[in-house]
């Protein structure tokens, strides 16, 4: 036992890209308790390999794990946050989904397509940015013509942001949710500040527009939005 130990220490530590896809090989063919074994014994492992490992103990069950080697990390990205996000909203835990959101303060909206999160945030860079502002800019035509008219009142200590800059980060991610989810899927966005007025009055109107149901939750309370009505039911209480 202990020659196996040294030896994948010494596979570990002089070929670590190797250990990396072994270990991702690993996770893939669902042998979750080999892979942390090898895992475990390396000196060093991949931003990668950790983000894969604490994604498979979610898709396991196993959220105390996952959310320990979350808290190991020595280093992470955008993906290790959406894993770690994806991986609550997965196993049906909202309260910590929402821990986790207000940790993360760097991203100001989060929206779920299939099993996984995406962080949005102004000014920041998506893989898929060029396509989501074209959507957008595409759907203000559409949205004018359907009784939009912007609304440039925002509250400063709430928006640093103003609206000549174009869009906030909750209408960057309804926008992407539209882009991937099929028809019939409801639209979820959690964001980590209140939900301004102008956004709020485009995202009801979008929800008429698309026959989409939207479901914003801000750091203030839960919006519903369909047909192009809000569960809040009153525009100025967004503010």
């Amino acid at each position: 036992m202990k020659a196996q130990l040294l030896l994948r220490r010494a596979f570990c530590s002089s070929v670590t890209p190797s250990a990396n896809a072994k270990i991702t090989h690993l996770l893939r063919t669902s042998q979750i308790h080999e892979a942390r074994k090898l895992f475990d014994s390396c000196d060093s492992n991949s931003v990668s390999s950790w983000n894969s490992m604490m994604s498979e103990h979610f898709t396991n069950r196993m959220p105390r794990e996952a959310q320990l080697l979350f808290d190991q990390m020595a280093e992470r990205n955008i993906t290790s946050w959406n894993g770690l996000v994806s991986g609550y909203m997965n196993n049906g835990d909202m309260e910590e989904t929402r821990k986790v959101f207000d940790d993360d303060a760097s991203h100001g909206s989060w929206t779920q397509v299939g099993d996984m999160a995406y962080a949005f945030a102004r000014g920041g860079i998506h893989p898929e940015q060029e396509a989501i502002v074209k959507f957008l800019a595409e759907w203000d035509g559409l949205l004018r013509e359907a009784g939009y008219n912007p609304d440039c009142y925002v509250e400063e200590e709430e928006k640093v942001d103003r609206l000549s800059e174009r869009y906030h980060s909750e209408r960057l991610a309804v926008a992407y949710g539209l882009l991937k989810l099929p028809e019939g899927v409801p639209l979820r966005v959690l964001k980590n500040l209140r939900v301004c007025r102008d956004c709020h009055a485009a995202i009801k109107l979008i929800s008429k527009v698309k026959e989409k149901e939207i479901i914003l939750r801000d750091a203030k309370r839960s919006h519903h939005f369909k047909k192009e009505e809000c569960s809040c039911k009153v525009i100025a209480e967004v503010q």
